[in-house]
Order: C-alpha cells, then sequence, then structure tokens
C-alpha cells in the first residue's frame, strides 16, 4: 500500500532531506487515521523510518519537525510516564 511505499522512498533517498521531510509528514497523516493507521506505519518501518530520518539529519530543523510531528501522531514518547 502507501504507507510501505513512502518507507521505502524514505530508505532508498536517505540523504535527501526534502524526502526525509515529506515522508514524516506523510507518515504523520497516515497516522490520523487511527489506531489501524498507527499499526499499518509501524508494521511497515515507518517508526524506523521516522527515527533515521532524525539519526541521518540531526542538523536540518524542518527533517527534525517533521519527524517528531510524525512520531506524536504515532503516539511515540520515550519520556512519558506510564502510570
Amino acid at each position: 500500500g502507501g504507507v510501505s511505499l513512502i518507507v521505502e522512498m524514505m530508505q532508498t533517498h536517505v540523504n535527501n532531506q526534502e524526502i526525509q521531510r515529506s515522508g514524516c509528514t506523510a507518515l504523520a497523516s497516515v497516522a490520523e487515521g487511527g489506531m489501524e493507521c498507527k499499526i499499518s506505519v509501524a508494521e511497515c518501518g515507518g517508526i524506523l523510518a521516522v527515527m533515521k530520518a532524525v539519526e541521518i539529519h540531526p542538523e536540518c530543523d524542518f527533517v527534525l519537525r517533521a519527524a517528531y510531528q510524525a512520531l506524536r501522531m504515532l503516539g511515540y514518547n520515550p519520556g512519558a510516564k506510564s502510570g
């Protein structure tokens, strides 16, 4: 489906900041569709692709903003306290 294509493009063009930003933005939009969509993103490697974008482009503000937005939409919050 579309999510796997987004992830594939992010993996193929890992050094392209614009593709990374666009991919993160697209994955965030998909994640807005609800839990089933979030699971689809995770199962297709979307979270790993977003994390890789952060790792490869730590100095690029627009990639980081898009990546963190995607992670928020996916419910990924490593600093959250479980209660």
